[in-house]
């Protein structure tokens, strides 16, 4: 299964994140690891009251996310019907990440800079 980095826009009425196997509801994301009812999976999702989220694009949830307006979280790796472990969420961030592109741009000045410092 593939796992979704999952934005929740108004989904009715509340903002979030969920990494999920699908993009409809927060389901676990399958593990390499077997437990006693098949594998374990990785279950997160964050949800925000109000209007925390502009839209559905990841560059417009670019920030820090905290317990501040925090409605619901979870975090866990179930076994089943079982919380196996439990994980404490106490933030997130969303960055960009340059292109490939844009790094290929960096690299001549990258060069130099190790070539002073051997000097």
């Amino acid at each position: 299964m593939t796992p979704y980095f999952v934005i929740r826009n108004n989904d009715p009425a509340v903002d979030g994140f969920m990494v999920s196997s699908g993009t409809g509801f927060p389901d676990g994301v399958p593990l390499n690891q077997a437990g006693g009812f098949g594998n374990f999976e990785n279950a997160f999702h964050v949800t925000y009251e109000g209007t925390r989220l502009s839209s559905l694009d990841v560059l417009g949830a670019v920030g820090d996310y905290n317990f501040t307006g925090l409605s619901v979280f979870n975090w866990t790796i179930d076994d089943g019907p079982v919380n196996a472990m439990g994980i404490l969420f106490s933030d997130m961030t969303i960055s960009a990440v340059p292109e490939p592109t844009g790094l290929l741009a960096l690299l001549p000045a990258a060069l130099l800079a190790v070539r002073r410092r051997r000097r």
